[in-house]
């Protein structure tokens, strides 16, 4: 999992999220099961569109990624 930068707290109005996190690895979670399992077996939360960076022969590009939330305390 990825932290700093990615790590933020929010509350609003309609949300409040403790830790956002991004994640690499589809990670064992306390209570068992796998953290991507979890997350995609609910509805989709939102979307958010985004241009990745060009890197070696690739050009810079538009894409869009799945948002989802899930509770994982132990």
């Amino acid at each position: 999992m990825h932290f700093g930068r990615h790590m933020h707290r929010e509350v609003t109005s309609w949300a409040a999220a403790d830790w956002l996190l991004r994640s690499q690895h589809n990670r064992t979670l306390p209570g068992g099961g796998k953290l991507w399992d979890r997350v995609t077996a609910g509805e989709p939360v939102g979307r958010i569109h985004f241009t990745l960076a060009a890197r070696q022969a690739q050009p810079a590009r538009g894409t869009a990624a799945g948002v989802g939330a899930t509770c994982c305390v132990a």
